[in-house]
């Protein structure tokens, strides 16, 4: 074995040991596809989804609810709850985000409303507890699947702490996720509208990243073994 195999092979073993997920950590990375049928996920009125199953993103299943704007007694509804009261995933996504360097979370969104809406994600403990939400950058067209796409760290200007707005707020509620809600803001143009609208969420996926200290050892490997190179 030369140097250059065994140098790669030391660098696949640190990101390997990286990805390891505590026992009460969430798994990542972890695509909910709802290729089995809703997953345990529940809608706002935590009542079971609507399973579909064709016609996703990729053509593949996907879960569907519907809601009507004239009903909320919020601006910010929770359509899609993955939560660990349900076994939501199998508890996939329950856990320490921080432990597990989960920076980011997508999912593909479709709904039929008459106007591009805005879409969020929430990350909660529990009922009545600390939670932080994260908007969408960009609203969503209605009639086409749209990714969304979320930066999940307490830099990200479109985050809120609901509740104290320090970052060891934010911390302790990463640190021991056990909701994550995915929902619609209401727009003053449909505040009254009695017309129910329908919504698809597929692909839900919570990614994580290389901590800096494994980053770190990399280039010190990489940069020793460059050296080596050009002292031969």
């Amino acid at each position: 074995m030369n140097y250059a195999t065994k140098i790669s092979l030391f660098i696949a073993a640190l990101f390997a040991v990286s990805t390891l997920r505590a026992e009460a950590g969430p798994t990542v990375p972890f695509t909910e596809d709802f290729a089995l049928g809703t997953a345990n996920w529940k809608n706002n009125a935590n009542a079971d989804l609507t399973f579909v199953a064709s016609g996703g993103p990729d053509g593949s299943s996907f879960v569907t609810t519907t809601f009507a704007f004239s009903t909320a007694f919020i601006d910010q509804i929770a359509l899609f709850r993955g939560q660990s009261g349900f076994n939501s995933s199998g508890g996939a996504f329950n856990g320490d985000w921080l432990q597990e360097g989960v920076h980011r979370l997508t999912a593909y969104v479709r709904h039929d409303a008459i106007e591009p809406l805005d879409f969020f994600v929430r990350l909660a403990l529990g009922v009545g507890s600390p939670a932080v939400s994260f908007v969408n950058s960009q609203q969503v067209a209605p009639g086409a699947w749209t990714k969304l796409d979320f930066d999940v760290s307490f830099s990200n200007p479109l985050h809120q702490n609901e509740g104290s707005p320090d970052e060891a707020f934010y911390n302790n509620v990463l640190s021991q996720v056990g909701r994550v809600q995915i929902g619609v803001i209401r727009p003053l143009s449909l505040a009254t509208s009695t017309t129910p609208i329908n919504y698809g969420l597929d692909q839900v996926r919570i990614v994580p990243e290389p901590s800096s200290a494994v980053l770190g050892l990399c280039f010190l490997v990489c940069g020793l073994a460059f050296r080596k190179s050009r002292e031969r």
